[in-house]
């Protein structure tokens, strides 16, 4: 197996992986970014 060929492996890997992965919504978006500490994001949420 080559360079190429394990590359290809991984990036089908990764994209089953991501498949499930969901956008946040901008306000949280917003809210996540700006949060001093986890705390503060645990609250938000």
């Amino acid at each position: 197996m080559n360079v190429i060929d394990s590359a290809g492996i991984r990036k089908r890997a990764i994209e089953r992986k991501l498949r499930n992965v969901q956008e946040l919504p901008q306000d949280k978006t917003k809210l996540i970014l700006e949060a001093n500490n986890e705390e503060d994001i645990k609250e938000e949420l």
